[in-house]
Formats: structure tokens, sequence, C-alpha cells
């Protein structure tokens, strides 16, 4: 059944695929089947669980037998010739011999109650049988009880145990994760040895034994746990999933990577992903139909609907983007969509002139896939660029022309990473230098030419990285790296970084050249690999500047060395001059946004610094974010951040700008003097 419903599905999808974006009675109707379908396969996936999923305090041999952790071979078998008038003999004898071979026993002590006496076993199964039987029940209390026996009752009341809401139950997942992180092994394995002393039994003398059954039963807690909540509503399952997976992926929170939390959203994706799969291929397919047919449908109807689409795939995959934030790893599915969605945002802008609705589908990239910090900084600085271009109409084709030459870059970035030649590299370096000159010849305002030139470099420095990290091609690397220092070393943010690049990439290709030399003096017989290792540290966003991109430098290297002109700053200090003060304290007091954004983009911070005066400073919400406070907000509707203390002043570095030059945010204000930020000593 499952399979014809699998097959029936997929027809569906396709037929709808044809249809395109076009409302009707025939879309909404395969719409409604899918829908039924998908709850269908829902229900049967749900009947499996309950089938294939059960653990049951009332199948463990000390239950069985009613017997306690501290009873010894004689008093088991008497136990067992008792159960034998009453109970299954087979099954009666199946407990015993698990009880009494210590190589069997061990899984059977992990879900029963180290330390607890033959009478609180029994008032925990008589709890487990009144909640299983729908009976309001009080929860034992057991004293000096062992480690486990918490986490157990709860192991085998939690697919009973009635939740008076949502988040309840919530909670009780998380006590459980909890409960068994906080296990410690050491500990454990004193308190069975103790019982098995007292019984007569070996006792466990290396911890790898404990460690292969707690893995058996963290598998126990997984599947207990989802089971009950694949049994809820869709939409509370997937609000509940999400809700879990951000504690987990949260570093400061005090369940991130609970092994617990992990292995429920694993059986969440193992659950979900036919349909969020499906819903991938129908949003990438609806993208190429709207780029293709643009010029003969409704494209504010159009991009409504892809949204819509887009949005209710994202709820969806919530989960599994936060549990890849979390582990440091990219989305696959998210950077597929996103790039897609991207690609059309491009095309509606640059082939059709529909500025506005290329405008909506990066708004909604930046709300949907906040949790891919590379691709927010890109799709922030596509937002900042689309904006300036909507109010700047001189010379509007020709910065067109540039912005399809940028797209045109990054395809032959891809092109260079897989197939790379002296010539090949020499080619994308005057594609680079052509494209370059272009944007400096537009008649557009200082500051976009500056952004688009940034663009420019840090697009073909990306390819640098590639060839260097991906390719193991350190000369070509160091050819292009160096190319792009001599072309744009009158940006100064870019000069620091790029020039970083160069001398990282000079030594690097130093100590590989060194090695051969010293492998083949050695005359070895074998071919060794050498491992390079380079931290590319992204300092910050494309829009903004210098902070955008990855760096080549080594990972101690996180603040900028101070240049020779740096001074002190000061309320005489002018426009343009490289600058650094000792603050003591930082508040985000003015927060910036685009039109029509729902989240600042950057913030103009109040610092007081060890002398007592008022120091301000320019940054983006990532660089606040990334160097002073990670749990600061960018909601325009919330408080965005606390102010931040230091008991040891600390310096900032950053070039002075007037308020009014630095962002269209501020143009108000024509006398306050203001650092742009760069960087942070620790």
């Amino acid at each position: 059944m499952w399979h014809s419903l699998m097959a029936d599905k997929s027809a569906l999808q396709t037929t709808r695929q044809k249809l395109g974006v076009f409302s009707g009675k025939e879309k909404r109707a395969i719409d409604k089947r899918i829908s039924e379908i998908n709850q269908e396969l829902n229900n049967l996936l749900v009947i499996v669980l309950r089938e294939r999923l059960t653990v049951d305090i009332f199948e463990n041999p000390f239950y069985i037998l009613g017997a306690a952790p501290q009873d010894n071979r004689r008093r088991l078998s008497a136990l067992a010739e008792g159960k034998a008038l009453l109970l299954d003999a087979d099954l009666v004898a199946e407990a015993r011999g698990v009880l009494t071979t210590p190589s069997k026993r061990l899984n059977a002590e992990i879900r029963w109650f180290p330390g607890v006496s033959s009478e609180d076993a029994t008032e925990i199964a008589d709890y487990c049988i009144a909640l299983k039987t729908g009976r309001n029940a009080v929860e034992p209390e057991l004293l000096d009880a062992g480690m486990l026996a918490d986490l157990n009752i709860k192991l085998y009341s939690f697919p009973f145990k009635p939740f008076a809401d949502f988040f309840q139950l919530k909670y009780a997942v998380l006590e459980i994760s909890r409960l068994f992180a906080d296990i410690d092994i050491d500990n454990l394995i004193d308190e069975i040895n103790k019982d098995r002393t007292t019984a007569g039994f070996s006792m466990i003398n290396t911890t790898g034994e404990l460690e292969d059954a707690l893995r058996d039963y963290r598998n126990d807690l997984r599947k207990t746990i989802s089971t009950r909540l694949s049994e809820l509503p869709k939409r509370d399952y997937v609000e509940l999933i999400t809700l879990l997976a951000e504690k987990y992926s949260s570093a400061n929170d005090r369940y991130s990577g609970h092994a617990v939390l992990e292995d429920i959203v694993s059986d969440y994706e193992l659950q979900m992903m036919p349909e969020i799969d499906g819903q991938k291929q129908q949003i990438i397919e609806m993208a190429s139909f709207i780029e293709k047919g643009a010029a003969e449908i409704r494209i504010h109807d159009a991009v409504g609907d892809i949204i819509a689409s887009v949005t209710a795939w994202d709820a969806l995959a919530q989960p599994l983007q936060l549990v890849s934030q979390g582990r440091g790893q990219k989305h696959e599915a998210s950077e597929e969509i996103a790039h897609s969605i991207r690609e059309l945002a491009v095309a509606l802008h640059n082939d059709y002139g529909e500025t506005e609705e290329a405008l909506r589908l990066t708004e909604a990239l930046k709300r949907s896939f906040a949790e891919l910090p590379d691709f927010a900084e890109r799709i922030d600085d596509d937002a900042r660029t689309l904006y300036r271009l909507k109010r700047e109409n001189e010379d509007n084709e020709k910065a067109q022309e540039v912005l399809s030459g940028i797209e045109a870059i990054k395809k032959a970035a891809y092109s260079l990473k897989l197939s790379v030649t002296s010539t090949s590299v020499e080619e994308f370096i005057s594609r680079v230098k052509k494209l370059d000159a272009q944007i400096k010849a537009l008649n557009i305002d200082a500051d976009l030419c500056t952004k688009l030139r940034e663009n420019l470099c840090y697009t073909a420095r990306e390819s640098a990285i590639n060839l260097h990290n991906d390719r193991q091609e350190t000369s070509f690397a160091l050819t292009l790296a160096t190319a792009l220092l001599n072309q744009f070393h009158d940006i100064p943010t870019l000069k620091a970084k790029l020039t970083d690049d160069v001398s990282t990439l000079t030594q690097q290709s130093a100590e590989l050249q060194a090695r051969n030399a010293h492998q083949k003096s050695e005359n070895i017989g074998c071919l060794v690999v050498i491992g390079i290792i380079v931290l590319i540290v992204i300092l910050s966003s494309i829009g903004h500047g210098s902070n955008s991109g990855s760096n080549m430098s080594a990972p101690n290297n996180a603040s900028n060395t101070t240049a020779s002109t740096e001074t002190v700053f000061s309320n005489s200090s002018t426009s343009g001059t490289k600058v650094y003060a000792n603050i003591v304290s930082i508040w985000p007091a003015i927060g910036i946004y685009t039109e029509s954004s729902s989240n600042y983009s950057n913030f103009v911070c109040e610092c007081k610094t060890s002398a007592g005066t008022t120091v301000w400073v320019y940054m983006t919400v990532t660089e606040y974010k990334n160097n002073f406070d990670s749990s600061a907000s960018a909601s325009v509707s919330a408080a965005y951040a606390d102010e931040v203390t230091y008991s040891t002043a600390v310096k900032i570095h950053g070039t002075v700008k007037k308020a009014d030059n630095i962002m269209s945010g501020l143009s108000s204000d024509t006398a306050t003097m203001v650092i742009d930020f760069s960087s942070l000593d620790d």
C-alpha cells in the first residue's frame, strides 16, 4: 500500500507541474489529493512505529520475576519457580536466564532501577500500569535511588503520560535528554557493581561493555520519544521538532549537542524527507517556469505563489537547517532552493526589468534562509544593491550589464574550479579586470561603485580560496590573489585582506616546495600525502565591504594588525583616518534597516571609553554578533540587545567617517564623526 500511494503521489505531482503556477479548479483538486496521500502515508508510518518501536517496563526480566538487582541466584530461582505457575513457562525461563548470566544481565540492569528495592520497583510498575490504563497517577518519589532510576521512570511512563499542553511535552523530552546526557559512566559502573556484589555476580571491569549497552539504551530512548511525537498533529509535530532543534543547535543552550535531541531530529528527517524533497523539486521547477515564461504570465501572482511555497517548505525544513547550522555544516536542500530563487530574482531584474518583484523574492529569501550565514550575507548585499539601483536611474542600462557580468564571473569561477590551467587562470583574471574597468566607468554614486567592485573582488577571491583549499593548486591561487591585490589595492578594506591572502599563500607555497624537496632528497619510495591546513575566516558581509568573504589567514590572527598610521580616536579625528579606541562598554543604540525590512542590517553602537567619553561605532548586525553579543536580535519589533561591559578595556579598530556619509540611514546627522568598525583585539 505504501508503494502504491507513493506512485500515485508522484504521478499527481508530475501533472501539477505541467499546470505551472496558474490557479484553477484542477490545480486545487490535485493539491487536495496530494495532501490526503501525505496524510495516509503519515498514518501508515505511525502504525509501523507503534508496532515496532515499543519499549515497555513489563518486558523487563526484573519485572517478570518480581526481582530486585540485589537478588542472588538462589532467590532468582525461587522467584522463577513461583512465577512459572502463573506466567508462560518459557517467558519465565528466559527472564531467569538473562538475570543469572552476567553477559546478558547488563541490558536488563540499565533498563531497571539500580539501587532501588523490589518494593519501590513495584510502586513504579503500578504507576506505569495506571498510566497505561488511562488512570490518574502520581510519579513515585524515590530516595537514594541510582542515577538511572529517574530516567527510567520517565522513559517507561512517556508513551502513556498525559500532557496538559504542547510545552509540557517539550519539557518532558528535554528532561529525558538532560538525564541521559548527565549519566556518568564511572558512577554507573559503581552502582551496578554494588548490586552485583550483593547478589554474588561478577562485576563490570571495563567501560567498553557499559558504553555499548548505553548505545542500545539510547536507541530505546529515541524510539520511545519519536513514536509518541509522531502521533501529534502535523503542525504541532513540526513546531515541536523545530523547538528541540533550536535547543540542540544553540551553542549557548544547556541542551546543546545532546545525543537524544539529535536522534529525534534524525527520525523527523526520515519521516518528513519524502514530503520535503517533493516540495523542493516543485519549487525549483516553479522557479524555472517563471524565469522562462516571465514575459507571458502575471509575474506578481507567480512570485506570490513561489514565495508561499518557499515559506511552507522552510517551515518543514527548519529543524534540519538548525541542526546543520549547529554542526557547522551546510544544509544542501536549502542551499539548492536558495540559489534557485536567487537566480530567478537576478533574471527578473536583469532580463525583464522586474526590479520590484526581484526585491520581493530577495526579502523572502532573507526571511526563510537566515540559517545559511554565507548565503544570508550575499542576499543582504543583493537587497541593498537592488534598492540602490531602484533609486538611481543614471546609467541604469550599463549598471544592469555590470550585474550580469558579475553573475557571469560567478559562473566562470565555477568552471575554473572544475578545470584549472595557466591559460584559464589568466583568462579569468582578464575578465575580472575588464569588468572592474566597466564598473569604474559607470556614472553612479561612489559608494555603490565601491560596493559593486567589492562584490566582484570577493567573488573572484572565492576562486583563489577554492583553488587552494579544494584543489591544492596553491601556485594558481597565489597568481590570482596577487592579480586581485594589484587590481583592487585602491580600496583599503580589500587591500588589507588581499595582502594577508598573498602573504599566507606565499608562505604555504614555500612550505610545500620545501617539503617536496625534502622528500626528493630522502629518495622515499612512496608518495606521502602532505596535509595543508588553511583556516578560512569569513569576517563580514560583501554588502558592507570590509566584512565579507573568507580569509586565508591563520586562526589566531583574528584581528588585523594595527597600521603604523593608526591613532587614538578623538573629536578632532578627520574622515578617512585609521583609529582605535579603548572601550569598557558597548550598546547598539541605533538600528538601521532597508525599506520594508523587518530586521536591522546595521547597528550604530554607543561605546564608553576608559577615559569616560562616548564614541559612536558603526557595524553590521553580523559583526556585532560575531564580536560582542551572539544573542542579540535583529528584529525591528523587539529590544535587540543589552549593554555589554568589560572589566578591562578592549581595543576597537576602524576608520573615521562622517555619520551622514556612512550610509543613507544616517543622512540626517551631518556633524558626528563615527568609527566604521574593522576589528576588535581579544
